[in-house]
């Protein structure tokens, strides 16, 4: 899993950025990219906070401010694979 920038071309993120609305890019460990959008209904999505608090349940997330400096991650699961992939980055402020 990694996490793209939905407004940048669908840039990869590193570090989030507040406003920033991120969305996660599933590739299966045999190589198949089940891509971004649409989401894929096989898909489960879960983003949460350092202390694993939940932020969302959707394919994308826009970062808020409150979560300044803080880990955020996103864990996906996709149905008839094994495990899960997770992605994490520090949320950054705006440029």
């Amino acid at each position: 899993c990694k996490v793209v920038d939905n407004g940048d071309d669908y840039k990869e993120v590193t570090a989030p950025k507040v406003d920033q609305v991120i969305q996660a890019h599933i590739i299966l460990s045999d190589g198949t990219d089940i891509g971004i959008s649409p989401v894929d209904p096989k898909a489960t999505y879960a983003w949460t906070k350092g202390d694993d608090t939940p932020l969302g349940s959707e394919g994308a997330f826009t970062v808020t401010s409150d979560l300044l400096g803080q880990t955020i991650r996103c864990t996906v699961t996709y149905e008839g694979a094994t495990g899960e992939a997770t992605w994490s980055g520090t949320v950054v402020a705006a440029e």
